[in-house]
Formats: C-alpha cells, structure tokens, sequence
C-alpha cells in the first residue's frame, strides 16, 4: 500500500490443487495437469470467481499464469491492463478473446515458443522483448520491470 496500490497474489496452486497433489511435486506432472486434464479450465473459472468478488485494475501473469489473465480479460473491468511474462501458450489462441482491456506480452526474444503480438487476441496488444534472455526472463526481476514502468507512464498526445 506504500506506493499507492495494493498487490494481491494469486498463485495457480490456490487455483488448481489437483495440479500440485502429486507427491513428490514434479514440475513436469503439474504442467501435464494443466494442460491435458482440465487444470486450465479449473484454474480459469477459479480465477474468474476470483475476479467477480475482487476486481482488479493491473491482472500480471508469468508463463501459464499469463495464459490464464488472458483468458479472464472480459472479467476484468473498464481501464484495466494484463502483463503476461512468457506466456507463450498464447501462441494457441485461435480466435478473439473476450475483452478490451490491453494485454502486454514480454517474452524474452530467445524464448523457443514465442507467439506473435497477433490481432487475433483481439483489442490492443503490446509486444515486448528482453535481448539475450529465453522463457525464464522473469527470474531476473531488472530485465522486465521496464514495462511496468511503461504502464505507469501517461499515454503520450
């Protein structure tokens, strides 16, 4: 609350526990959850709920949590912005989102799934790339912190 804005995380396990109930937890096992039985789906209606109780004015997303606010974007109110990092499962998207609010992809430009800043997203999309980074750019905070300060910049005349 110090800077004017209050941050609430929302992690994909919170989201989708069937995803993480695999013991021992193997990244690999999590990411088959999602994405070959029915996590995503879980996951997306988990966070609309979410949204419907508690809205939101900034929806940040890293990898598959990026995929997930896309899918949410007609969720989100008037003036509302998504930051995915990495989420290059958008590359999947065939058709429109649901939504205007603007979506603001960073990728890291040697990130081997990369999909394209497309106007099938639907709306104003913005694509960023960090120089000699892959799909992990968001380990290193430095590297990606630029579009947030773009974000809070005033919309040039």
């Amino acid at each position: 609350q110090q800077r004017g804005y209050e941050v609430k995380p929302c992690f994909l396990d919170s989201l989708c526990p069937a995803a993480y109930r695999a013991k021992p937890f193997e990244r690999e096992t999590t990411h088959h959850h999602f994405v070959n039985h029915g996590g995503i789906a879980e996951a997306t209606l988990a966070l609309r709920a979410l949204l419907a109780c508690d809205p939101v004015d900034l929806l940040l997303g890293f990898s598959l949590g990026g995929f997930l606010a896309c899918q949410v974007r007609d969720a989100l109110p008037t003036g509302a912005s998504i930051v995915c990092i990495s989420a290059t499962r958008l590359r999947l998207v065939e058709h429109s989102l649901p939504g205007e609010c603007p979506i603001h992809m960073l990728f890291g430009e040697d990130d081997p799934f990369l999909p394209k800043c497309d106007p099938a997203l639907g709306g104003v999309c913005h694509d960023y790339r960090v120089a000699q980074a892959g799909h992990e750019v968001y380990l290193t905070p430095e590297r990606c912190v630029f579009v947030l300060n773009a974000l809070q910049s005033p919309a040039p005349h």
